[in-house]
């Protein structure tokens, strides 16, 4: 008891020495409390009475009376965030919700902190402290979770890894082949950024470099390859403002050619990486390599095909040989669709699960025989045909529902033999394409006059999708919606293989894509 305490009545002397006690636990308290507890008056400026452990997360020496929004390093270089928080905290005081309805608009439930270099995680939470008749101030409550974040992405990191790994000990063969593909992709698409130009018109080049990156994000994914689908994805945001670009800017092609640089050392790392589990032959395209290579094959075919036969031995049954010689030798071009299309089915799985959609995926003629040339040239035609029926052609469970249609949506990959033809068919049983939309769509894009679109039949309507660019899709995804793949998917099977595309569809019945090339 002080000397001052001996003037005081008894009672009242009791009582100071209580408040000084509780006073003196109170600070103990915030003194040893791990957590950061401050509180806010009704500006947004910090109270006197603190946590210790909220200058050290915060980095301070003392915090009395800073606005708390300037603690947290949300400065005018991060003015958006800034003014996010501000909304938040100056409706909160309100209290116009309850808190349990205030939380989730908490729009930093953890903060990004970065003070003098150094950087660090937040959980940051928040509690009415109520004054009536005075304005109501705010409890923050700070939580340094830097380790915990670090321990999350390593685990994260790690499953990343045996997801990887996983995929790529299911089907070594497999990811053999899409390594080889990627760096085929890389080498062209960085070729072509090569000969960008500002001074000339160069947005076919920027459409064949976003199409390639494109199809890397595509197959990315299924292989547990999170960072090249990640990068793939951002390098595709900036090539789409470039594609909208009316004129490409130095600065524009100096950007995609570093893009293509970083995408192409995620890349390389990921080989060298691959080469730790299937050797130094990882990028050996076992798909297309089957007992000899493949321009051996063919070297053996050209010389039975030009065997010279002497005049006396011209017979019907020498004729009947070297045919049965060519027909075996080409029987080992051949793989079952299973195999020759198993990089382009195998990101269906993803692809249900990133879009949230109750789907189902059959595969029907699997056994079917196929030129393992022209399996590998349809590889990338239906990974976009793939994206598209599953992200655009499918309707999500609530829509399914509402046209009383069977709640599990399906998209059937069909392969057969026909007479002297391959038919491949992709059909989904969703929105079906509206031949309406489709035209107005391309009217308001510039594709074709008003004119021109009231004479369009059905089917010149549904073809409109093969125009580069297009896409009736009013948000753009991870998955697709950019109108990039549709016109490679015409390309690849006309000119390069010389078959034929149509489509068959029906409003809210659903939608087929009926590939026909030469069997042989």
């Amino acid at each position: 008891m002080t000397s001052n305490d001996k003037t005081l009545p008894p009672t009242l002397s009791a009582t100071h020495a209580e408040i000084e006690n509780k006073n003196a636990e109170l600070q103990l308290l915030m003194s040893t409390i791990p957590t950061g507890l401050l509180s806010l008056d009704e500006k947004l400026l910090i109270n006197p009475h603190f946590s210790v452990a909220a200058t050290k997360i915060l980095c301070q020496d003392t915090l009395v009376g800073k606005p708390f929004l300037d603690v947290l390093g949300l400065t005018k270089e991060r003015d958006d965030d800034r003014k996010s928080l501000l909304e938040f905290l100056e409706f909160f005081k309100q209290a116009l919700l309850p808190e349990k309805d205030m939380a989730p608009l908490n729009p930093f439930k953890e903060l990004h902190f970065r003070h003098n270099g150094d950087a660090s995680w937040l959980r940051l939470r928040y509690y009415l402290i109520a004054r009536p008749p005075k304005p109501n101030h705010i409890l923050a409550v700070i939580e340094d979770i830097t380790e915990e974040k670090n321990l999350a992405e390593q685990v994260e990191r790690s499953q990343r890894e045996n997801l990887q790994l996983k995929a790529i000990a299911e089907n070594p063969d497999l990811f053999r082949e899409f390594l080889a593909e990627t760096r085929q992709i890389i080498e062209t698409v960085r070729l072509a950024a090569g000969k960008l130009d500002p001074t000339e018109s160069s947005q076919g080049l920027v459409h064949d470099i976003f199409r390639g990156v494109h199809t890397i994000k595509g197959v990315a994914g299924s292989f547990g390859l999170f960072g090249l689908a990640e990068i793939s994805s951002k390098l595709e945001d900036s090539l789409s403002r470039l594609r909208l670009a009316n004129d490409i800017t130095g600065e524009g092609i100096e950007r995609t050619k570093t893009d293509l640089a970083r995408m192409s050392m995620v890349f390389f790392e990921i080989v060298e990486n691959a080469k730790r589990l299937l050797g130094e032959d990882v990028e050996r395209e076992s798909g297309i390599f089957l007992r000899i290579p493949l321009e051996e094959l063919k070297r053996h075919m050209a010389e039975i095909r030009e065997m010279s036969i002497d005049e006396s031995l011209k017979h019907k049954m020498i004729d009947e040989i070297k045919d049965e010689i060519i027909r075996r030798l080409r029987s080992l071009l051949v793989v079952p669709a299973k195999r020759g299309f198993a990089r382009a089915v195998k990101i269906v799985p993803g692809l249900i699960q990133r879009l949230g959609k109750n789907a189902q995926f059959n595969f029907e003629g699997q056994d079917t025989l196929i030129d393992c040339e022209v399996a590998g040239e349809l590889i990338t035609p239906l990974i976009h045909l793939l994206r598209n029926a599953f992200d655009h052609g499918l309707e999500f469970h609530e829509e399914r529902v509402g046209k009383r249609k069977n709640e599990t949506a399906t998209v059937t990959l069909s392969v057969e033999r026909r007479d002297s033809h391959l038919l491949i068919s992709l059909s989904d049983d969703g929105r079906g394409l509206d031949p309406e939309k489709l035209k107005s769509v391309a009217c308001r894009k510039g594709v074709i006059t008003p004119e021109v679109s009231m004479r369009l039949t059905k089917e010149e309507a549904w073809d409109l999708i093969f125009h580069p660019g297009f896409s009736t899709a009013d948000t753009i995804s991870d998955v697709s919606g950019r109108g990039v793949g549709m016109d490679a998917v015409l390309t690849s099977v006309k000119k390069t293989l010389g078959g034929n595309l149509r489509i068959e569809s029906e409003v809210d019945k659903g939608t087929s894509f009926i590939i026909s090339i030469p069997a042989s």
